[in-house]
């Protein structure tokens, strides 16, 4: 019989997990606005809650370290946890594409929340885009 506690995993988290994450990127809610000219009310589109690793693992009464280990462990979960991921990074996508978020945030979550990565590049090059000509010249004087 293996030694500790034993396990909190339930082959159910394998649906319960895709329900979680697969869910509307955004709802419609009725502004009102107040202007000099009078009451305006309309429909305006708004995000939906990103949902997360941690909030499901928070929802189910685990560490998102466990849901890993889970993955890592059993074969069913591992491929639930990658769709969630899937789900998790479109759903960050689409909603900063239609400018929900603010860029720097943006940027600051899907890097830390997601693979996706700043890629930065330099180029180095000489005159008229050729090589970069590096001189090195050598001087010998009486040290006087």
């Amino acid at each position: 019989m293996p030694a500790g506690r034993p396990t909190k995993y339930k082959k159910q988290y394998c649906e319960e997990i895709i329900r979680f994450f697969d869910v509307p990127q955004t709802k419609i809610q009725k502004v009102t606005q107040i202007t000099a000219s009078g009451v305006t009310e309309f429909n305006k589109e708004v995000p939906e809650n990103l949902p997360t690793i941690i909030g499901f693992a928070r929802k189910i009464g685990v560490l998102s370290e466990t849901l890993k280990e889970w993955a890592d462990k059993y074969e069913e979960f591992s491929v639930s946890y990658r769709k969630a991921l899937e789900l998790e990074k479109e759903f960050l996508i689409q909603n900063g594409l239609k400018g929900f978020y603010q860029p720097n945030i943006f940027q600051f979550i899907a890097s830390n929340l997601t693979d996706m990565k700043n890629k930065e590049t330099k180029e180095h090059t000489g005159a008229d885009g050729g090589p970069i000509q590096t001189k090195v010249t050598v001087e010998f004087v009486d040290a006087e």
